[in-house]
């Protein structure tokens, strides 16, 4: 991958990580005065899956040997956060409902709560008609679309045969349904960028302009500065299809994602972006590597403050305040998981190798 791409991306990752925490941090209910942020959390999503789709198909072509590699190291990259995560949000939803029980009967899902979490462990909380969310920890639902994704794509890529690759189709079918694979697409044109990337086929010329095309056309729509076609003015996650409500809109958003990141990697194809030891590459690294703490731990930290702590939603400072406690609370915690993953990957190769010793023993 060209480092300049690389680390652009990186910097796309940590930016839409904050821009979902401060969506969350700016919901009337933690605050009376922040009404003026654009509510982009669904649409950082979709550039999450973009981003996705082109680093697992990176790293399957860099290291294409094995599916259980493969299906080791994603998991460990998944669990080492996401079970911690479970984990905070099932301790701080028990003692914040009993220290502040309205402000958990707004926010967190409390019925079931082993089945929610369950489900939310192993990924099948958004199968079929299910959109179960883990007590207070809405983003959750994004990893289940996300593991599917990784299954299915390990599936056809590592498939020996026509009929393995039909098979993994049909897996990835009966596990998830219908809504899942209404954002496929999105996911799809992550690997597509990658392949055209890696023939490297545009010229830089036109890589400029589908940068600044593609880039515009997403900003535009994700901070709602002109509406995505097609996308209601009212819109809300419903049933039957809940987040896949707006798969069309968010296929478009994609769309322009995927442009911008093609352009972009095909006018910068000469460039060389700053040394490793410069302190812009060293902060983009370090900010990246935690995005996905600040994803997932973000949500019930906020809500458990909010809910113990008395402070005036509407002064600037205090909700400064609150934002500023969730972060340092999800920086160690991100020491403690993201940052400490590769046991989880030990653990989950040795897991996956165990089919592959009874074989040959």
């Amino acid at each position: 991958m060209n480092p300049v791409t690389s680390l652009y991306l990186d910097l796309i990752r940590a930016l839409a990580a904050v821009v979902v925490f401060l969506h969350h941090g700016g919901m009337g209910f933690f605050s009376d005065n922040l009404g003026w942020l654009p509510p982009t959390g669904h649409e950082m999503v979709v550039v999450f899956f973009v981003l996705s789709g082109f680093v697992i198909a990176f790293s399957a072509d860099r290291a294409p040997g094995s599916w259980r590699i493969f299906g080791a190291d994603r998991l460990s990259r998944l669990w080492s956060v996401a079970l911690p995560a479970l984990l905070l949000s099932a301790l701080l939803d028990f003692i914040g409902h009993r220290l502040a029980p309205d402000v958990y009967q707004a926010q967190a899902a409390l019925d079931h709560a082993p089945v929610r979490y369950g489900l939310a462990a192993t990924f099948l909380n958004q199968s079929w008609h299910l959109a179960s969310k883990p007590g207070s920890n809405g983003p959750f639902w994004s990893l289940a679309y996300e593991f599917w994704y990784y299954a299915l794509f390990a599936g056809w890529f590592y498939a020996r045969s026509m009929f393995g690759k039909i098979a993994a189709v049909i897996i990835f079918i009966v596990f998830t349904g219908w809504k899942i694979a209404l954002l496929l697409p999105v996911w799809l044109l992550g690997v597509g960028v990658f392949q055209l990337c890696r023939k490297a086929t545009v010229s830089a010329a036109l890589g400029w302009c589908m940068a600044l095309v593609g880039g515009g056309m997403g900003f535009v729509w994700a901070f709602g500065i002109v509406p995505i076609p097609l996308l209601p003015v009212h819109w809300q996650a419903h049933a039957p299809h809940f987040f896949s409500s707006r798969f069309i809109p968010d296929l478009l958003l994609g769309l322009a994602v995927a442009i911008h990141f093609v352009g972009l990697d095909a006018a910068l194809r000469r460039r060389s972006g700053p040394d490793k030891g410069h302190w812009c590459h060293r902060a983009i690294r370090w900010a990246s590597g935690r995005s996905f703490s600040l994803y997932l731990f973000h949500m019930p930290i906020l809500v458990f403050i909010s809910g113990v702590v008395s402070y005036d939603r509407s002064s600037t400072i205090a909700v400064m305040g609150l934002l500023l406690a969730t972060l340092l609370v999800v920086l160690v915690l991100s020491e403690l998981t993201e940052q400490r993953r590769d046991p989880w990957r030990r653990l989950m190769r040795r897991l996956f190798s165990v089919p592959e010793k009874i074989v040959r023993a």
